[in-house]
């Protein structure tokens, strides 16, 4: 017998083999809780051997939990203590610890059938809040757990309710007249003929310690409201706590919105054991694991999990709806078919009412309940993608049956009654759309066969807006962190109109909106791949005359986008139609655009003298045609002279031009849309002239301005830089990690840096990769690109 065998075989029980072989796996109860489709709780109860595990569980679950696929001896000796078990330990069907215990309190609660996941945080601000007030009002958007978070809160503090805890489900009843009727039978009041109902209650609850707890409100919410009321302010000792999508507007009440459970960020890439901590995904795992029992949640399965826990909102219902379609097919093709979620998470169980049987009965359950204006707007809303101001509500949505005063009410009753969203983001209110309420919302919209009219009024107010933030944008003054936090809170919005250019055949238009002030946002926010392959698509799009103001500036932007890649056949295609577009309208202005490009190219090229050339040509033009002051001439001029000095290697010069640059953009309070590109710059010039320490300090200050700008492109870039700075200073670990942080930011973005940062940058790369050890430096440079960019960030400001 092997060593191993003979070790395996030395443990008595189940429960002992299991925690030893978890905690040779480096799991906690949690963990193994989480890839098994098992509580903490009933782990544990395994592990002391007061539960008999289940064999069909063990084998086709714990197995590979465990990481025992290759080692036979264990998992056959796993398997077989797990079926002895059921010979001498009693199978508990005790409810779990998180289950509501066993009490003598009055109560009609009932046995939660499945666990109860997350809401640690919400369960604890409710115990807070609940002596606080006669009414509590759970409100949320129709699937979010409103009533299992009730009778679970319910549940944990029932003690405090000596004359009993009542659960009264109003979802069946389909007469208000009934709401009074169904608590008095619920609480076995009775009611003496001829008396009112209510007052039977009032006189039955008066001097008694109750908590009530009326469920699914919002489809009686009038009755509702005048018996809480009634009931509240004659019974002193009696509390109410309700669900409804909307709360029940009684003085005193206390509204508490349930939100989504916890998700993933979408952008984010996480570990396996990171992905777990999630409720959304914790609660996936256990209900595809009862649908079926092989189901783990792994390394294979995790991204479309997490991307099927995102896009449904983190909605509880939804998420179990797609879980128990893990009996059909692939967690990938569920993913894959979100886009026809309606269809596609239909028929729950024969056991659940029927709004929860499928996502689109319990939409259609709050959409019945709304008014005709409300519907109305509803729609018209889902043309929105990522969110909008009242104002954009309002220029979009009104005409047509709803008058512009009216949208602000008509959406303040959709916040109510739990459809939108409300939100405070950088001191500006926004709202949005669920996705699953937006997608229901789009399809109604479409029935409504308003949908080009109202897309033509979204791109149209876009257009407004992109003109009036290419005045504002690089003004003086301007607080361009703020200024940008809450324009790219729309760039979503932008791409959705850019769509609708293309379709409605608003080319002209299409190519305004993108090639302006907005444009300059999506370098910003979003790199520069996506944006370059849609503005070349619409340029591409046939017209009657190619020949305007308007594609020769989309040309100029064009051009400017394909050097900041490094494509440079894009590049010089765009300037020759550009050039082509300003000789047949005769336009200087035009033509010292091409100048100005002409000479970034001749100095990538290293054509010093043409690049020199093209900028005189283009400061003549500048200065005769008072095309800026004297200033904004100035502060071209010394611009360019760093950036000369910088590609020819002089890089004292270099340090004395960005230097003066730093100093004359700082009278003219330009903002750092400008001083950050500068900062980086200057640093290069330092670093390489061999000041490294004050060259840190400005490579941190582009971080930190780029950072706040939320431009991830430059971070990633900033991130190499002070990689080079802790490569120049003998800290090799420091810089491997930093480089490959800065790679992964960058791929994620489908863009890589500018050509002139790609030039400093890559000779470090390759003068560190020979100076590590191969396997320190890919060990070092995985790690960094394993990092999130916050986590990148985080760690180069601990480093230095």
């Amino acid at each position: 017998m092997s060593k191993l065998n003979s070790h395996a075989h030395s443990f008595a029980s189940f429960g002992e083999l299991l925690r030893y072989l978890r905690q040779r796996a480096r799991l906690t109860q949690d963990e193994l809780g989480l890839a098994v489709g098992y509580s903490r709780a009933h782990l544990a109860r395994l592990e002391s051997n007061q539960r008999a595990p289940e064999v069909s569980a063990v084998q086709a679950r714990f197995i590979e939990a465990l990481h025992l696929e290759k080692e036979a001896e264990w998992a056959a000796q796993l398997v077989a203590l797990a079926t002895a078990a059921h010979a001498e330990v009693p199978v508990d069907l005790s409810p779990e610890p998180d289950a509501p215990a066993p009490t003598q309190i009055p109560n009609n609660l009932p046995i939660a059938m499945t666990s109860f996941i997350g809401r640690d945080e919400e369960l604890a601000e409710l115990k807070r809040l609940l002596p606080t007030t006669k009414l509590l009002t759970l409100t949320g958007t129709g699937g979010t757990g409103k009533t299992r978070l009730a009778l679970q809160l319910v549940g944990e503090i029932i003690e405090a309710y000596p004359d009993g805890v009542w659960l009264v489900e109003l979802a069946p009843l389909t007469d208000s007249a009934l709401v009074a009727q169904a608590v008095a039978a619920t609480l076995n009041v009775p009611v003496p003929h001829g008396q009112d109902t209510t007052t039977a209650l009032v006189a039955r609850l008066r001097d008694k310690r109750f908590l009530i707890l009326l469920d699914n409100c919002e489809h009686v919410i009038d009755a509702c409201t005048q018996l809480a009321n009634a009931i509240l302010r004659s019974s002193p000792l009696t509390q109410i706590l309700a669900t409804s999508r909307e709360a029940l507007d009684i003085a005193g009440e206390l509204a508490w919105r349930v939100p989504s459970l916890q998700m993933p960020d979408p952008k984010e890439r996480y570990t396996l054991t990171e992905l777990r901590r999630y409720a959304t995904a914790q609660l996936f795992a256990e209900r595809a694991s009862f649908a079926l029992p092989s189901f783990v949640l792994n390394e294979n399965n995790m991204l479309a999990v997490q991307q099927i826990c995102v896009r449904l909102d983190g909605i509880p219902l939804a998420i179990e709806l797609a879980a128990a379609r893990v009996r059909a097919m692939s967690v990938e093709t569920i993913a894959e078919r979100l886009w026809d979620r309606f269809h596609l998470l239909a028929g729950s169980g024969r056991g659940v009412i029927p709004r929860q049987q499928t996502l689109q009965a319990l939409i259609d359950w709050s959409y019945s309940l709304l008014t005709e204006p409300e519907r109305i707007l509803l729609g018209r809303l889902s043309i929105f993608s990522g969110g909008w101001t009242l104002d954009a509500a309002e220029a979009v949505c009104a005409g047509d049956g709803i008058e512009t005063p009216d949208v602000l009410n008509l959406l303040v009753r959709l916040v109510d009654k739990s459809l939108v969203v409300m939100n405070d983001l950088a001191g500006v209110t926004r709202y949005h759309l669920l996705e699953t309420i937006r997608q229901y919302a789009a399809e109604k919209l479409v029935d409504s066969e308003e949908v080009a009219r109202v897309r033509n009024r979204h791109l149209d107010y876009f257009l407004k807006l992109g003109k009036q933030v290419e005045t504002q944008l690089y003004e003086a003054g301007v607080n361009h962190v703020h200024f940008v936090k809450r324009l790219a809170m729309d760039l979503d919005n932008v791409w959705h109109a850019l769509d609708w250019a293309a379709q409605a055949d608003r080319i002209e238009d299409g190519i305004k909106l993108i090639s302006g002030a907005f444009g300059d946002l999506f370098v910003i926010r979003a790199g520069q791949g996506k944006r370059l392959d849609r503005l070349q698509n619409l340029l591409d799009q046939p017209a009657i005359n190619k020949n305007t103001y308007v594609r020769a500036h989309a040309y100029w932007k064009l051009a400017e986008l394909a050097y900041r890649q490094g494509d440079f056949a894009r590049n010089n295609a765009a300037l020759d139609q550009m050039r082509l577009i300003a000789r047949s309208l005769n336009n200087l202005e035009v033509q010292s655009w091409a100048l100005s490009s002409l000479a970034h190219d001749a100095l990538q090229k290293k054509d010093f003298t043409a690049a020199k050339a093209y900028f005189r040509e283009w400061q003549v033009w500048a200065s005769s045609n008072k095309a800026m002051d004297e200033d904004q001439l100035n502060q071209h001029t010394i611009f360019f002279q760093g950036q000369v000095a910088l590609q020819a290697g002089n890089y004292a010069e270099a340090k004395h031009w960005f230097s003066q640059y730093r100093a004359f953009v700082s009278k003219l309070n330009v903002g750092k849309l400008v001083t950050s590109a500068n900062a980086r710059r200057l640093g290069y010039a330092l670093l390489l002239n061999g000041d490294h320490a004050e060259a840190l300090a400005h490579f941190q200050e582009s971080l930190t301005d780029n950072y706040d700008l939320g431009d991830k492109l430059a971070i990633g870039v900033c991130l190499a830089t002070v990689a080079m700075y802790a490569a120049a200073r003998g800290d090799e670990t420091i810089a491997a990690r930093l480089f490959g942080a800065s790679e992964a930011i960058c791929e994620s973005l489908y863009t890589p840096p500018m050509p002139w940062d790609l030039e400093q940058i890559q000779p470090a790369i390759a003068a560190l990769r020979q100076k590590m050890e191969s396997s320190a430096f890919g060990r070092e440079w995985a790690a960094g690109r394993a990092m999130s960019l916050e986590q990148a960030v985080a760690y180069c400001r601990v480093a230095y």
